[in-house]
């Protein structure tokens, strides 16, 4: 398959998925993106967001934990758990669209 055929089965694809959307409620907005069976953008930002929420629960787990019942006492990991977490939330690089 060329890539010229695979960008307009992508495209025929997402005018499908539009078209064969509900129609939507007052108030309600469109979906943030669509899943289909080239555009997995949905299945990303879904495991994103999950694995984001997991990583701060443990934080602020680790953080109470650690610091509740022996105040003053931060450690050189520490310091790397906090510059991982604050990396997770640069914007990456790699485009989906």
């Amino acid at each position: 398959m060329s890539a010229e055929s695979s960008a307009a089965q992508h495209l025929y694809e997402r005018k499908m998925a539009a078209a064969a959307a509900p129609s939507l409620l007052p108030g309600q907005s469109q979906p943030l993106m669509v899943i289909s069976s080239t555009d997995q953008g949905g299945v990303i930002l879904i495991t994103t967001a999950l694995g984001l929420a997991f990583a701060l629960v443990s934080l602020f787990i680790r953080a109470y934990v650690r610091y509740g019942f022996s105040p003053g006492r931060f450690a050189w990991d520490d310091g790397f758990i906090l510059a991982a977490v604050v990396s997770s939330f640069t914007p990456s690089p790699i485009r989906t669209s």
